[in-house]
C-alpha cells in the first residue's frame, strides 16, 4: 500500500475509497462511469463511494453539459480541513472538560441528597422490614417500637423477624401501659430495653435507625418509608439519643414507684 493510500485511511475513508479519491485526484472532473473503470471498481460501488466521499467533503460534484461529473478536492483543502478539525476538536476536548467539572459537581449534589422509598401495602412493609437484613451482625439499631409489636406472635414483629434480636446491636423504646402486662422482650446481651408511659408518649407506629437510614413502619395504615441520608440519621439518633436517657429516668421513676407499693 502506498504512503498516500495509507494517509487517506487514517483520515477514516476505507481502502476502496481511497483508491477512488487518488484516482480522481490524477484524472480531474469525471463521470461515476469513468471513475469505476479507473479505480476497477464496479459501477454500483463507486456510487456509493462516491456519495460517501461527497458527504465527507473529499469529493465535489458539478454538472457539465448535464452529465454528473466528480473531482477530488485539493490537497490543500485537505490539510486546512484537518487543521479546522483539530482546532474543533481541541475546543470540543476543552468543552467536555468544562462539562465533566459540571457534571460531577451535580453528581456531588445529588449523591449529598437524601434517598426516599415509599412502599405500599403488607408485601410493602415486609420489604421495608428486610432491608435490616442486608447489614453484617453487630449493626447499631435504635428502634422507638409499639406496644403491638413487643409481644411475639404479633403481626409484623420487629423480632419475629429472623430473630433480629441475635444479630443486631439494639436500643429500644417502647410505650408501656399500666394497666397492660409489661411485656416480655427477651432481649439479649446486646440489646437494652426502655419504656415510657403510653398516656404520656403514645405512639403505635415503628421508627428504626441503623447506618445512614431511617426506617418508618406503620401496620395499621399498612405503608413503609425509607430514607437514606447520613445527615438526617445523625440527627434522628441525636433525638433517639434524648429519647433513651429521658426513658431512663422515667423507667427507674417507675421501678421506685412499684417496689414502694
Amino acid at each position: 500500500m502506498n504512503t498516500l493510500l495509507s494517509h487517506l485511511q487514517e483520515f477514516g475513508l476505507s481502502q476502496k475509497a481511497a483508491v477512488l479519491y487518488q484516482e480522481l485526484l490524477t484524472m480531474g472532473p469525471a463521470s461515476a462511469h469513468e471513475a469505476a473503470r479507473e479505480a476497477k471498481l464496479n459501477r454500483s460501488s463507486a456510487y456509493m463511494l462516491l456519495a460517501t466521499l461527497v458527504e465527507q467533503g473529499f469529493v465535489e460534484k458539478t454538472q457539465q453539459n448535464g452529465i454528473l461529473k466528480y473531482h477530488a478536492v485539493s490537497p490543500e483543502k485537505l490539510v486546512e480541513r484537518a487543521d479546522k478539525l483539530a482546532q474543533d476538536s481541541a475546543r470540543q476536548e476543552n468543552e467536555m472538560s468544562l462539562l465533566l467539572s459540571e457534571l460531577l459537581s451535580v453528581s456531588k449534589k445529588l449523591k449529598s441528597q437524601p434517598h426516599v422509598l415509599f412502599y405500599e401495602g403488607v408485601g410493602g412493609i415486609q420489604t421495608v422490614s428486610n432491608d435490616l437484613l442486608a447489614y453484617p451482625p453487630g449493626t447499631q439499631v435504635y428502634t422507638f417500637l409499639p406496644i403491638s409489636k413487643t409481644t411475639f406472635g404479633s403481626s409484623f414483629s420487629f423480632w419475629d423477624n429472623q430473630n433480629l434480636q441475635r444479630k443486631y446491636k439494639t436500643k429500644i423504646i417502647f410505650p408501656y401501659e399500666k394497666t397492660v402486662e409489661r411485656a416480655l422482650l427477651n432481649a439479649n446481651d446486646a440489646s437494652r430495653v426502655r419504656s415510657v408511659p403510653a398516656d404520656i408518649y403514645p405512639f403505635s407506629s415503628e421508627l428504626r435507625i441503623y447506618a445512614d437510614k431511617i426506617v418508618f413502619i406503620s401496620t395499621s395504615e399498612e405503608f413503609g418509608v425509607i430514607i437514606q441520608s447520613q445527615d438526617i440519621a445523625d440527627v434522628i439518633e441525636s433525638l433517639f439519643n434524648l429519647a433513651w436517657e429521658e426513658a431512663g429516668r422515667l423507667d427507674a421513676n417507675e421501678t421506685k414507684k412499684v417496689e414502694g407499693e
